[in-house]
């Protein structure tokens, strides 16, 4: 796409100003990463709220995935656990949403035609992302307190304050060395604080 600005900006130059490539770029990179990160930081607070749920990840996860390697793409049509959460309350148990209790719609998922394009595949890798979090680490909050769960103001929703938790690699993980090289890890050490 960045390839065929340049063309369109030879046929049609008053419109295709430098200042709007610009700006349709900035909204690709901030579209594609902040969305991402901060559905991740949503749901990571919510699963350190509800420690049972984590276990009950961890479980399903561990039963469908072999042990000499980490949760796939393949893997996640197993999952019947790690993709559920409701819009109002965490029940990761309901099988699904009914329309008359409303949804939840990440990337702008089910809003018409303005929907956002990548949702189904930002849907899997927030899945991917969130089961290897959960398979490689043993996660637990950083006090007895709970997860702040307010929302802040901004185009992705933020949260007010930012998730800090503590993690180690799980015994069966430590056999998995590339985890500790992978991009997850600099996912990671970008979001959150490691006590141990």
């Amino acid at each position: 796409m960045i390839d065929h600005f340049p063309s369109l900006q030879q046929k049609e130059p008053e419109y295709y100003t430098d200042e709007l490539i610009k700006g349709i770029i900035l909204v690709l990179l901030v579209a594609r990463t902040d969305t991402m990160s901060i559905s991740m930081e949503w749901a990571m607070s919510l699963l350190l709220n509800h420690p049972e749920s984590i276990k009950k990840i961890k479980a399903e996860i561990d039963a469908n995935v072999p042990e000499d390697h980490l949760l796939d793409e393949q893997d996640l049509p197993k999952m019947r656990y790690l993709p559920n959460e409701k819009l109002t309350e965490f029940i990761p148990e309901r099988d699904e949403f009914k329309k008359e209790e409303g949804y939840m719609l990440p990337f702008g998922a089910g809003a018409g035609r303005r929907k956002c394009p990548a949702g189904g595949i930002a849907n899997r890798v927030l899945e991917l992302t969130l089961g290897t979090l959960i398979e490689a680490f043993e996660w637990e909050r950083v006090s007895e307190e709970t997860m702040d769960m307010t929302e802040g103001t901004g185009f992705s929703m933020p949260k007010v304050k930012a998730l800090t938790a503590k993690c180690k690699p799980r015994d069966a993980t430590i056999k998995h060395s590339l985890v500790l090289s992978s991009i997850w890890l600099s996912f990671i050490i970008r979001k959150f604080q490691f006590p141990f």
